[in-house]
């Protein structure tokens, strides 16, 4: 029983140290400072490590609205370098190609 219980502790402590490396950039702990968390996010080089952060990170309260929105942010701006190249159409031309 006592074997059980130091092993659980064990794995909380470890657990709980993982968890709080992961919200420190650059030596700050972002989850006790709003504008590094948002300067973090919004550094990300792409939106996956932008919302993995603020997900992450996440303080369960109203100051999460301005850090999804900086995750928001860079996630515009990488599916927005994705954007094909429209082609000009009419649709009389459209509809006669699939033959409406």
């Amino acid at each position: 029983m006592l074997k059980s219980i130091s092993i659980l502790l064990g794995l909380f402590f470890v657990t709980s140290n993982a968890l709080a490396n992961a919200c420190e950039v650059n030596g700050v702990d972002v989850t006790s400072d709003p504008t590094a968390f948002t300067l973090a996010i919004q550094a990300s080089t792409s939106c996956y490590e932008a919302s993995q952060l603020a997900e992450a990170c996440a303080w369960g309260s109203s100051l999460d609205v301005m850090t999804v929105s900086a995750a928001y942010d860079v996630c515009s701006v990488e599916l927005n370098s994705y954007r094909p190249e429209k082609k000009l159409k009419d649709l009389l031309s459209t509809m006669e190609e699939i033959k409406i």
